[in-house]
């Protein structure tokens, strides 16, 4: 009967406690561990292993959810990109790296959008795009350069559209439109009474 007693009294403790586990395939002198909450929720740093026991992501948890810093890595171990979440949304600096470790892009999110200036480079480090976006369209000026870091196109943008092509369609449409309304003046045909 006192075993049964010391059952019920322990078992919330057992069954309500953080968990701790070694990440799969992390090397044998990685000392971090993985936690889950005492219903099974993320927390905390979690770390990610490829079969070879190379990092291939580092991603931050509250609550079953990334929010923090997420890092994903390349399998020679140099890093991929890395962007910050709050609470499940990408909201934060973005940035993204070749295999070589130079920087390939950068911008922001803001409520799971892009936001803000963003740029791209080529591998040498020269400049590839730069622009603005609001909440993931492009929008403005955006321009685009060659390797030798000439600009070679300049695109103005409004939600994401080219404006070129936004005033060519509404041509397009406008000829559309006049034509229709010429074919149907044609198509009218008067009758003049008819005479006894």
């Amino acid at each position: 009967m006192k075993i049964f007693i010391y059952i019920i009294i322990l078992l919330p403790f057992f069954a309500l406690s953080q968990t701790e586990v070694k990440p799969a395939n992390a090397p044998r002198k990685e000392k971090h561990h993985n936690k889950t909450d005492e219903i099974g929720r993320k927390q905390g740093l979690w770390k990610f292993y490829s079969e070879a026991g190379v990092i291939v992501w580092e991603v931050e948890y509250q609550n079953d959810a990334k929010h923090g810093v997420s890092k994903r890595y390349y399998s020679n171990g140099r890093i991929m990109r890395e962007m910050e979440y709050q609470y499940g949304l990408r909201e934060g600096t973005f940035e993204r790296y070749y295999l070589n470790g130079q920087l390939r892009q950068e911008g922001e999110y803001e409520s799971n959008h892009r936001s803000g200036k963003w740029t791209t480079w080529f591998s040498s480090g020269n400049i590839q795009s730069e622009g603005v976006y609001i909440k993931s369209y492009k929008e403005g000026e955006w321009k685009y350069y060659n390797q030798k870091g000439q600009v070679i196109n300049t695109i103005i943008f409004i939600k994401g559209r080219d404006q070129k092509e936004i005033l060519a369609a509404e041509k397009k449409e406008a000829e559309k439109k006049a034509a229709l309304e010429k074919g149907k003046k044609k198509k009218v045909v008067r009758l003049s009474p008819v005479k006894k």
